[in-house]
């Protein structure tokens, strides 16, 4: 039973992002096509919802983990919550300060840089 609710639960969530995504054509009058409008508003989903939902099973409160994973994707510093301007990340366990860093690789430009260091093709 909970297998079968999580697929239709998913199947669900994408029909409402296509449906978006056949909204947002229709305003940008086709200049802008469904499924790429689909597509960037699973992504903003998938590099939000998704990585706070991680933070957020390990006992971080919703805003703490939202603000943990903005605040890394966006390099701006302190967040919200126990991570905020008065507080500091000491109390969070190395496993999520490690997911917040690679969020925080992604979140910047630096992210090409290391994909090419592990490219063979740029080294030839």
């Amino acid at each position: 039973m909970g297998l079968q609710m999580t697929l239709l639960l998913a199947f669900g969530i994408i029909a409402v992002l296509q449906a978006f995504g056949d909204i947002i054509s229709t305003m940008t009058k086709g200049r802008l096509p469904s499924i790429f409008a689909a597509a960037v508003l699973f992504l903003i989903g998938f590099w939000t919802v998704i990585p706070t939902e991680v933070v957020t099973a390990t006992g971080i409160d919703l805003m703490t983990g939202f603000s943990m994973i903005a605040a890394s994707m966006g390099n701006v510093g302190p967040g919200f919550g126990t991570v905020g301007t008065a507080a500091d990340y000491a109390h969070i366990s190395p496993g999520i300060k490690a997911f917040c860093t690679l969020f925080m690789l992604l979140g910047r430009l630096e992210i090409f840089g290391l994909i090419q260091l592990f490219m063979l093709k740029w080294w030839r």
